[in-house]
């Protein structure tokens, strides 16, 4: 699968090192909507460390936005 994603999806895989998970330590989760979803808060630290956009759907990410988080909200 991982072959796949690189070879067929021409999609880099980016590493998560100390840094990202340096952020994922620090973030306020968003108790409000009951967001603990421990990958979602990976994706959405390693976005705010290396600086990247994040393309989502789901509206709990935008609570993030005070933390840094680029987010370009996709409406379904």
């Amino acid at each position: 699968m991982v072959d796949a994603i690189r070879e067929v999806f021409f999609i880099e895989i980016l590493p998560v090192g100390a840094e990202q998970m340096e952020t994922y330590s620090k973030l306020e989760l968003n108790h409000q909507e009951k967001h603990y979803d421990p990958s979602d808060h990976v994706i959405i630290s390693h976005s705010i460390t290396n600086g990247i956009p994040l393309i989502s759907s789901d509206r709990k990410f935008q609570f993030y936005r005070k933390q840094g988080l680029d987010l370009i909200y996709n409406v379904k």
